[in-house]
């Protein structure tokens, strides 16, 4: 997402993005937790435009998905959660029609060919 069109849309919008590397937010009131950096980080965007990142906290997205390492950009228009991220952190993100989903993953069962032994009926 470049930052013109982050401007278009509500500030209380999350955009789900596949190829964002991390979180980013531009709220500081949706932090319960922040950290100040000592120096902005360089945030580079599709269209390499450069904007700062001045503080790294916590964000509860809803009250099972806790996000951790989330960007504070303030001259970001929105917000953007990374697949990427939210992947690395044992969740699911399943599109479909009606929308999308984050799910925890709980392994019930896994299936590894490795596991399976093959034998020939004759």
């Amino acid at each position: 997402m470049t930052k013109r069109e982050s401007a278009q849309y509500s500030l209380s919008d999350w955009f789900i993005d596949s190829g964002a590397t991390d979180h980013i937010c531009n709220k500081h009131k949706d932090f319960f937790s922040l950290k100040r950096l000592s120096s902005p980080i360089r945030v580079v965007l599709r269209d390499d435009t450069v904007v700062l990142a001045y503080g790294v906290g916590s964000i509860n997205l809803s009250p099972q998905i806790l996000l951790n390492c989330v960007l504070f950009v303030p001259d970001f228009g929105t917000k953007l959660l990374s697949v990427s991220a939210v992947t690395q952190l044992g969740y699911q993100v399943i599109f479909d029609k009606s929308g999308c989903q984050i799910k925890k993953t709980i392994p019930i069962f896994s299936w590894l060919p490795s596991m399976v032994t093959y034998s020939r009926l004759t």
